[in-house]
């Protein structure tokens, strides 16, 4: 349980928990903490154990299995300063959501870690809502490529439902009922951006535009990025055209 999100508020969060940290930054307060005893302890029994018993950790797992942060120790690496940079692109990300905010690291910041954090600190910051019913999904478009690609020549009745759900979440279909997601974008560095490959960014960086949800997507300055032809000269102008520096 060491990426338990609910950490901060929970008496029997492990010693590994970074417990300080978590409260101040999600502004946790003394009723958060008692109501969430009385709920832990009504549904586990009065155990002390902290498990899957706990309803909190059952309503934020599955988002944090569907982005491989389940054996992750995201508090290794998250300082007070990282968070408060997450936090902010984030809320800048939903207050903006007719256009893709690209996310630049400045030198010594680690690309994967800052996706991760993003997502991370996404998920914390919905934790008095019901999570499940407002997703955030960490899309690595390097694999999101080579799935798609493998998809080609396959029966649509017959796609696999790994990239089903990540369509669905490009297109905010997640779930029966849910009226919006967030989207970040990573692994755009690992791509040499031909046609195909700067038509499907485009294309859902367009869709998600046109939904008006949040989308974030995390690399290295877009002029930097490998690839040729008109289209990749119109994907580094659409990337260039909202950007936000993270230092760490």
């Amino acid at each position: 349980m060491k990426t338990c999100i609910f950490s901060p508020i929970c008496q029997f969060a492990q010693p590994e928990n970074d417990n300080t940290l978590f409260e101040e930054e999600f502004n946790v307060t003394e009723n958060d903490r008692i109501n969430y005893r009385k709920l832990f302890s009504k549904t586990n029994k009065n155990s002390f154990v902290c498990g899957e018993a706990c309803p909190m950790w059952n309503l934020s797992e599955s988002l944090l299995r569907k982005n491989n942060l389940l054996n992750k120790n995201i508090p290794a690496f998250a300082r007070r300063s990282r968070m408060a940079e997450c936090r902010k692109v984030l809320e800048q990300a939903v207050n903006n959501p007719g256009y893709a905010l690209m996310c630049i690291g400045s030198n010594g910041v680690n690309l994967n870690e800052l996706s991760d954090l993003l997502t991370y600190c996404g998920i914390c910051s919905l934790w008095r809502s019901a999570v499940r019913r407002v997703p955030i999904y960490n899309l690595n478009f390097s694999s999101y490529l080579d799935a798609d690609r493998g998809s080609w020549n396959i029966n649509p009745d017959s796609i696999d439902n790994d990239l089903l759900f990540k369509r669905n979440m490009i297109n905010g279909k997640s779930d029966e009922g849910v009226e919006s997601n967030i989207l970040i974008i990573s692994g755009i560095d690992y791509v040499n951006f031909k046609d195909y490959e700067s038509s499907l960014l485009l294309k859902i960086i367009g869709t998600r535009n046109s939904t008006q949800f949040p989308t974030l997507i995390v690399g290295p300055e877009p002029s930097t990025l490998l690839g040729t032809g008109q289209l990749f000269s119109r994907l580094t102008g659409v990337l260039q055209e909202h950007k936000v520096t993270i230092k760490w």
